[in-house]
């Protein structure tokens, strides 16, 4: 698997992403490009999934997995978010069935002071990304110990948006 791409290449790769989109009546909104540099996860508003992979493999832009996802809580994003934390958690639940972990999860990130920003959750149930506010990642290792959670992976992030709302905005490291 190829790493994504790095701020340099969103910018440099940005007008013709954005023109094969729009020729499929899809836009990029935000991306979370992890601190190392080695995944990242983006948003898009697109008519369905494959409109996205088709992009990807015609601009050449590697990528694991694309899912269509349901935004399930959100705060208004105020840049600049300094390094926000992104969660993946794969659920190995029935579709349909309820996200008890997720709920869980929620519950106790609010008892420690952490503040979700948004959830993105596959239609599927089986996915679902978690951007948070927290100042260190080992608050997490024990949650996902204590709680049993489905957590993939917990990572560091810059934030990029979209230029036709503002300038692409890069988190700095502390």
């Amino acid at each position: 698997m190829q790493p994504p791409l790095s701020i340099q290449q969103w910018q440099d790769r940005y007008p013709i992403l954005c023109h094969c989109l729009t020729f499929r009546g899809a836009s990029w909104l935000q991306t979370y490009l992890s601190a190392d540099g080695t995944r990242s996860v983006s948003e898009y508003e697109a008519p369905y999934a494959e409109v996205i992979r088709e992009v990807f493999r015609e601009t050449h832009v590697a990528f694991d997995t694309i899912w269509h996802a349901e935004v399930q809580s959100m705060q208004k994003i105020q840049t600049p978010i300094f390094n926000p934390v992104v969660l993946e958690l794969t659920h190995h639940n029935t579709p349909g069935t309820e996200m008890a972990p997720q709920k869980i999860l929620h519950q106790s990130l609010e008892k420690q002071g952490i503040s979700t920003l948004y959830t993105l959750t596959a239609v599927t149930q089986q996915h679902s990304i978690w951007v948070l506010e927290a100042n260190a990642l080992d608050t997490f290792q024990p949650l996902d110990q204590q709680l049993d959670l489905p957590l993939k992976r917990v990572w560091r992030s810059h934030l990029l948006i979209n230029p036709a709302s503002q300038p692409i905005s890069i988190s700095p490291l502390w």
